[in-house]
């Protein structure tokens, strides 16, 4: 290589490496902006650590509901003791809405607590001690417990109890939410195009409505936030049996979204970094 082509040469490299963002350069924006993205992940983090350090120092399970990576978890003392996979999670019945993680975070940031599931146990109740004195049987009516406590009689194993959980049922919490588990569906062509033709009629009553000051009509209870997992029958069933009223669930923060600088004449403000 000649002189003045080496010359070249090296004056190209140098110009590449004062290039901001060239060549593995990194600009004081860009340096900003990927401290501001960390400490919001550490701070999303450090608040479920927050939670689960307290829960951890009593035997009570709780549950991390993982919206991200589509799981349940039941944990005791920092351990998972059942993982339970989702389907999908849904802020409608016809599963049209997908629950986006970052915004149920944000409406769920605090723990909730379990206070109601549907199609709970019937309590067991002891059969009659002299019942089975004169028929030489324990029980003198081999569905006592079904005649008791009302309990269907199913065909599976827990069959032997005369009780067997529901693979659809709602999730019932004191903080105002709600949260219906369904089983997979499928539809039809019609049945799609039917839903689709419903969805527009309501988005247009419900612009009609605020456009003309009307009543928007209720449908029940009031709830802060309603959701709908899907789950398959079997895992639904797992997951009736392992709730409890008094069990914690909290939602597990999702990664941040990138942080967006925006151009300010005034100071920077404090609330920006928070979250």
């Amino acid at each position: 290589m000649t002189a003045p082509r080496a010359a070249g040469a090296l004056l190209l490299v140098g110009l590449t490496s004062l290039t901001p963002g060239a060549a593995g350069g990194e600009s004081a924006t860009d340096k900003y902006r990927d401290l501001l993205h960390r400490k919001r992940t550490l701070l999303r983090e450090a608040s479920l650590l927050k939670y689960e350090t307290a829960w951890a120092a009593s035997k009570i399970p709780y549950i991390f509901l993982d919206l991200e990576k589509g799981k349940m978890e039941f944990r005791v003392r920092g351990k998972v003791l059942k993982s339970y996979a989702l389907k999908g999670v849904f802020l409608d019945e016809r599963g049209s809405r997908p629950a986006v993680p970052e915004v149920i975070w944000r409406a769920l940031d605090t723990p909730i607590t379990v206070v109601e599931k549907q199609g709970g146990h019937p309590e067991l109740v002891p059969p009659d001690p002299e019942a089975g004195r004169h028929t030489g049987l324990l029980y003198s009516d081999p569905n006592q417990l079904s005649s008791q406590t009302g309990a269907r009689e199913v065909d599976t194993d827990a069959g032997v109890l005369g009780v067997d959980a529901p693979s659809e049922y709602f999730i019932r919490f004191e903080e105002g939410v709600i949260i219906h588990v369904e089983n997979p569906k499928e539809y039809t062509f019609r049945e799609k195009a039917s839903q689709r033709m419903a969805d527009v009629t309501g988005g247009l009553q419900r612009m009609m409505q605020s456009l003309w000051g009307g009543p928007a009509r209720s449908k029940g209870p009031e709830w802060k936030l309603e959701l709908y997992v899907v789950l398959d029958p079997d895992t639904a069933k797992y997951l009736h049996y392992s709730l409890l009223p008094g069990e914690k669930l909290v939602v597990v923060p999702p990664p941040p979204p990138p942080v967006a600088l925006v151009a300010s004449s005034g100071a920077p403000s404090k609330a920006a970094a928070s979250r």
